[in-house]
């Protein structure tokens, strides 16, 4: 317990301190290439608990992640997902969050395009997924945790992408940043389509509490 306590410690005295509602960015990069900018909005400070003994972030109530890549079919954005979860060294098990997984990765029913947004916020009691600004599905609300605690574990999947969640690169990086995610505006035609998908069999809304 003690050796517990001195590693709490030492994170909260070596993390840069976050102020509350403070937004960071990241890019999210694998296989070699770029497919999501991706921020996490209303981050906690960390002398407020906000780290775990592994160095996760554990507080922030959205993450949001815009396509970078001209085109994301949903088989590889499936793919990417399963195996950044998979590399993640965290508490979690994903057996546990199997439904919330399923529902998530089939509430994308076409490619995703360059441009487009999805955002995972916590509300009330779930975790809601918008894809272009409507509301696609819900799901349990410790779904938004395991996805913020596994970018940013100690060990991460994808450790540029820690470093920008975790608000540890210069700010003048974090403006072009953020500056890059709110580029563009969604074109309306692109909402309307992705819109669409909503009519499709198989919406699922669910809660695992």
């Amino acid at each position: 317990m003690k050796r517990i306590s001195v590693l709490m410690m030492l994170l909260v005295l070596t993390t840069p301190v976050l102020a509350a509602g403070e937004q960071t960015y990241g890019y999210f990069e694998l296989l070699g290439k770029s497919w999501f900018l991706v921020a996490l909005n209303d981050v906690e400070s960390v002398s407020e608990g906000a780290v775990t003994e592994e160095g996760a972030v554990t507080e922030g109530t959205r993450l949001e992640l815009k396509v970078v890549e001209d085109e994301v079919s949903p088989r590889r954005f499936r793919q990417l997902w399963m195996d950044a979860l998979a590399a993640a060294a965290t508490s979690h098990n994903l057996s546990h969050f199997q439904q919330d997984l399923d529902t998530f990765f089939s509430a994308i029913k076409g490619p995703l395009l360059k441009g487009d947004n999805l955002s995972l916020e916590l509300q009330d009691d779930a975790t809601v997924l918008m894809i272009n600004h409507y509301d696609h599905a819900h799901l349990s609300p410790d779904f938004l945790a395991l996805l913020v605690d596994s970018l940013t574990a100690r060990i991460a999947p994808i450790p540029q992408l820690r470093q920008g969640l975790l608000g540890l690169i210069e700010p003048q990086q974090m403006r072009v940043l953020e500056a890059a995610f709110h580029a563009e505006e969604i074109p309306l035609q692109r909402i309307s389509q992705t819109s669409r998908w909503l009519r499709f069999p198989g919406k699922t809304r669910v809660s695992q509490l």
